[in-house]
């Protein structure tokens, strides 16, 4: 293997972990929203 494949599947591997972590990221954020959202729901029900 090349010196230029070997960065290249580096630079895809990092690129990689990269996208994974946006997605983790992006999972939590919607995770805490629904935690919000029930939240909100149980607190207007509680008042009704």
């Amino acid at each position: 293997m090349s010196e230029n494949e070997i960065r290249l599947r580096i630079e895809n591997a990092e690129l990689k972990l990269m996208v994974f972590q946006l997605q983790h990221q992006i999972a939590s954020n919607e995770k805490q929203q629904l935690l919000t959202e029930l939240k909100r729901v149980e607190s207007e029900a509680v008042n009704e």
